[in-house]
């Protein structure tokens, strides 16, 4: 009996990718890529459990009158960005104070702007710093009660400003700089003093002080107890003051008197300077104060050549012998160098001891310095002051050619980038040291004694030469490279070969795309559960929630641990300057400007990303009044172009053709935005492109009616793999696709 062939009836096979939660996978080959993963994507990301368009772009134009705009003048001119960010509290509102610096190269000049908005689009009129030189240098710091602006340039002084209470105007703060206490319980010895080491040498000062005891007995000739010797010799041609605290105790009134004596010197370096104390001053009626090169001393009489000492028993009764009770505030000669040291810095951190300081910290750290042989160099400050660098308390770390790029701060470790190399540090209490250790000088500087900060290198080969791509996510640094690689530290230990990852893999290709120079100005901030990167108006953006994120240090291979760290890709029609957020709002400072004349004239704009609204805005301004364009004219607003594109499928049977007459996709309501799909094949795209029109009116994205499915026929008729690419002018939500689909006979 004989046999007819016959063909099997293939059933109709389903899969379903019930959700798009995995990111961009541009590294692997098309069998390696995750099913939930997309190979192409702009203006996308997983959110609430739906892949959708990012938030639309909002401009703050009620924001505009609190940022700097220029003079109104129109210049050539270049912009230098400050790469440090301060955050305010006023009056229970939190605000930042961003700053930067435009150059005007054809009269020698810079100003320096600051913007400080508060994320409910409010901000406050700052005032600007004018100085006379184009090569201007400045960086912003705050403490417990003053903003602190250092500038310094090639020809100009350096100066510390002092933001006014009122918040109106910059003050010359160079007078609030800490004096220390070099030398206390100081005693003549013949022409020259013994006493005690306390504090070092401040590098920003022109100031310091000492304490003798006013009323001991002289013992010799030669040791006249009330003339007092200078640490270090007035400078030569120094213009200001010599300042002398007394305290004495009046016995018949029984009262304690502490008055301040000053002697102004003019620059002349004359021999003597007087002050005559009046009836009832200390320490002796009628005396008279002077200043000599290399002391300070008192005479009974004005011009009289013979130094007083107080001798006598009805002064003694009247004016009681104490220790430590006269402090001399005497100038001391600086170097530009020392200066440098502290004006040359670009980052800043606080850190260290106490939480009760600011931002966690209670010294101020410096770095960044790009300058000869200082640029290694981190210096701090002392305990919660700021403008007190002590001379000793300093680091040079790791590659002396190399600068400090960055500083970061993650548990208890303050992390310290370079270029190709990555240090930390941790804060350690001093030793006890007890007042016969001071008078022994076995301790010579309480600033260093105090606390000390031991530097390990994590990393010999990985550091970070994008300063502002670092932010604290999840408790862990993230930070980028120009090479096109972004990095998180699990741990600070030495000895661990995995204490860095990469976690860029999945992106790697596309940031690979921007130029070095581009990327090494590239700004970040944590918003909403994202790690952002700014390139320009391009944005890398990346779900550090994620498992693959928060588990990479358990992964054998980060290249699998890379597979589950969604990384998204988007567009906006602005080029940052800087870029500051909280947990749930973003504020994006843009500086753009109209050609004109043949000159370039800059503003300053203020946006953020606003979830209600569905298409981009910018502020664009009159070049002539520095006004902002009605709108909507003049492209004041931008449809956001949102792409996703999927994988090409094998469907799970890659040694088989297939036909696939339906495609389900299921739509997020975006308001009836024309929606193009596309299909792509093993051999190309199809050309047989669709458009799918949501003409349901808006729903809530939790509520039932918010999801729609689209049944889409691609159209193909035989096909080994088949992907989907979707494509929207506007908003853009896509919960899942589906594949219906019949196996056929073997692939060639």
């Amino acid at each position: 009996m004989g046999f007819m062939p016959y063909i099997n009836r293939q059933p109709t096979r389903t899969v379903t990718i019930p959700e798009l939660g995995g990111g961009m996978n541009l590294r692997d080959s098309v069998s390696m890529i995750n099913d939930n993963q997309i190979t192409d994507c702009l203006n996308m990301r997983f959110s609430e459990g739906i892949l959708k368009t990012r938030p639309a772009l909002d401009a703050i134009p009620e924001c505009t009158e609190f940022l700097s705009t220029g003079t109104g003048q129109i210049y050539e001119h270049t912009t230098k960005e400050i790469h440090n960010e301060v955050r305010l509290i006023i009056e229970g509102k939190e605000y930042r104070l961003n700053a930067f610096i435009v150059a005007f190269e054809e009269n020698n000049t810079a100003e320096i702007h600051f913007n400080l908005i508060c994320f409910d689009k409010t901000g406050i009129n700052l005032a600007v710093i004018s100085v006379a030189d184009h090569t201007a240098h400045a960086f912003v710091i705050q403490d417990k009660t003053n903003i602190y602006c250092f500038v310094s340039g090639e020809t100009i002084e350096p100066v510390i400003y002092k933001l006014s209470e009122d918040m109106t105007e910059w003050i010359n703060a160079n007078n609030d700089i800490y004096a220390p206490l070099v030398a206390t319980h100081c005693v003549r010895s013949g022409w020259d003093y013994e006493g005690t080491n306390f504090e070092g040498y401040n590098l920003l000062g022109s100031n310091y002080r000492m304490t003798y005891s006013a009323y001991n007995e002289n013992d010799t000739d030669l040791n006249h107890p009330m003339r007092y010797l200078f640490a270090m010799p007035i400078p030569d041609g120094y213009s200001g003051t010599v300042k002398a605290e007394i305290t004495t105790y009046d016995s018949t009134k029984d009262e304690t008197i502490t008055t301040l004596h000053t002697v102004t010197l003019d620059g002349t370096n004359a021999a003597c300077y007087y002050e005559n104390f009046e009836e009832g001053k200390s320490p002796a009626d009628g005396l008279h104060m002077y200043v000599k090169k290399t002391f300070l001393g008192f005479e009974a009489k004005k011009a009289d050549t013979t130094p007083i000492c107080i001798t006598t028993d009805d002064l003694k009764k009247k004016y009681a012998c104490s220790e430590d009770n006269i402090t001399i505030t005497a100038p001391c000669t600086n170097t530009a160098d020392n200066l440098k040291k502290v004006f040359g810095m670009a980052v800043y951190t606080w850190f260290g001891g106490s939480a009760s300081g600011l931002n966690n910290g209670t010294r101020l750290f410096l770095g960044g310095n790009n300058e000869g042989k200082e640029k290694n160099l981190i210096v701090w400050s002392d305990l919660e002051k700021p403008l007190y660098f002590p001379e000793n308390c300093y680091a040079y770390v790791g590659n002396a050619s190399s600068a400090v790029t960055a500083f970061g701060k993650q548990s208890d470790v303050l992390v310290i980038f370079k270029e190709n190399e990555l240090y930390s540090t941790r804060y350690t209490s001093g030793t006890d040291y007890t007042a016969e250790d001071l008078i022994n000088q076995n301790v010579i500087d309480v600033t260093t004694a105090d606390a000390t900060f031991p530097i390990t290198q994590i990393n010999a080969y990985i550091g970070c030469d994008v300063p502002r791509s670092v932010q604290l996510c999840n408790n862990r640094l993230v930070w980028a490279t120009s090479g096109g690689k972004v990095y998180t530290l699990t741990n600070d230990n030495q000895y661990s070969e995995k204490n860095v990852y990469e976690v860029s893999r999945m992106i790697e290709r596309r940031l690979r795309t921007e130029e070095r120079t581009v990327l090494k100005s590239a700004m970040s901030c944590d918003w909403d559960g994202f790690y952002m990167l700014f390139s320009e108006g391009r944005i890398y953006v990346m779900d550090y929630n994620s498992y693959g994120f928060n588990n990479v240090y358990s992964y054998t291979k980060t290249e699998d641990a890379n597979l589950r760290i969604p990384w998204y890709y988007w567009e906006i029609p602005v080029k940052p300057y800087s870029v500051t957020a909280n947990a749930r709002d973003i504020l994006i400072f843009a500086v753009d400007g109209t050609y004109f004349d043949g000159k370039h004239w800059s503003y300053s704009a203020a946006h953020t990303f606003n979830p209600d609204t569905k298409t981009d805005e910018r502020i664009n301004f009159n070049h002539g009044t520095g006004e902002a364009y009605p709108r909507p004219e003049n492209g004041y607003y931008f449809e956001i172009r949102s792409l996703l594109q999927t994988k090409i499928f094998d469907l799970d049977m890659p040694y088989r053709n297939k036909k696939i007459p339906l495609v389900n996709i299921a739509f997020g309501n975006n308001g009836g935005n024309p929606i193009k799909v596309s299909f792509l094949t093993e051999n190309s795209e199809r050309e047989d492109e669709q458009i799918i029109t949501l003409t349901e009116s808006d729903a809530e994205k939790y509520s039932s009616q918010y999801v729609h499915n689209r049944a889409v026929r691609p159209c193909c008729p035989i096909v080994n793999r088949l992907g989907v690419r979707i494509e929207c002018e506007g908003f853009l939500a896509v919960d899942s696709i589906s594949f219906n689909y019949t196996a056929l006979g073997g692939a060639r």
